[in-house]
């Protein structure tokens, strides 16, 4: 069965993400927005085309009756019917929803949000395609900030969300190759001289950030999760081999970064997963405690 993959363009007006959405959809991405359900119910009610709506979102829509503008008709409806009603992760939810309908009449794989804001909205897409199927872009541009938006980074590292920084301060055609390249790479499976395929994109990346996440915040330990598949074998020899190979780069990326955090536990799982065919494969878990 082939996975969603989901790409969430996160970044401060004007960094780029627009930019970086119109690059991935030439790569085959299809674009999808939280807000949608926002500007559907807003054409609806109002009878204006959307395209006139955004051109004067910030301009009073009926002068005569009221100063309320487009923009103020979004957040009522966000803040006064659909959160109170759905849940603060209903936009999170609805856009799943849309992601899954479209994959089922169109085939489609993959997919950019892009208008990523709030960390709240995007849990229900990891519950919804897996830790490994979501990868978080941040892009970031000098001079761009959040100081006057309600939105702000995405944090989803405690679910195994991958995040990959972009930074855009040169030209666009050099923004395009790295927006291009971290596409190519972020559901890249790892592979070993062993043959085995361990996790996805940048994974001695993604372990150097569980490390410094642990040692910067309040909790003594912390888990490490991801998959793996491989040569056919007997489950026992299949997973004491990734345990080794696992608990050996673990444990070299702990010594390059100087960290004070000892493994606690390296457990490899095997499925039974008729999806796998030939290979055998399932789940890797790393505990990782303060020292």
């Amino acid at each position: 069965m082939t996975p969603i993959h989901v790409i969430l363009v996160n970044g401060p007006p004007r960094a780029g993400k627009d930019t970086a959405v119109d690059r991935l959809k030439k790569l085959g991405f299809v674009e999808v927005k939280y807000s949608q359900p926002l500007k559907d119910a807003s054409v609806a009610l109002t009878g204006i085309t959307f395209e006139m709506l955004e051109s004067q979102k910030d301009q009073p829509l009926y002068p005569t009756r009221s100063d309320k503008t487009f923009r103020d008709l979004q957040i009522s409806l966000s803040e006064v019917t659909f959160k109170p009603l759905f849940g603060e992760d209903a936009f999170g939810f609805l856009c799943a929803q849309r992601i899954l309908a479209l994959h089922n009449t169109t085939g489609a794989t993959k997919f950019a949000v892009s208008d990523s804001g709030f960390t709240t909205e995007s849990i229900p897409m990891v519950e919804q395609f897996g830790a490994d199927n979501v990868v978080v872009f941040k892009v970031n541009r000098d001079g761009c900030d959040f100081s006057k938006d309600s939105r702000d980074w995405l944090d989803l590292t405690d679910m195994g969300v991958r995040h990959f920084d972009i930074t855009n301060n040169g030209t666009i055609s050099e923004f395009h190759d790295l927006v291009e390249q971290y596409a190519r790479d972020a559901f890249r499976p790892i592979e070993t001289e062993r043959g085995y395929r361990i996790g996805y994109g940048y994974v001695p990346d993604d372990i150097a950030n569980a490390v410094r996440a642990l040692l910067a915040g309040s909790r003594a330990r912390r888990v490490w999760e991801t998959t793996w598949d491989g040569p056919v074998g007997s489950k026992g020899k299949n997973t004491t081999v990734v345990r080794e190979m696992v608990a050996e780069m673990v444990a070299e990326i702990i010594a390059a970064m100087g960290a004070s955090v000892h493994v606690k536990s390296v457990v490899v799982s095997q499925t039974s997963d008729p999806d796998y065919g030939d290979n055998a494969g399932g789940l890797i878990r790393v505990t990782l405690d303060k020292l």
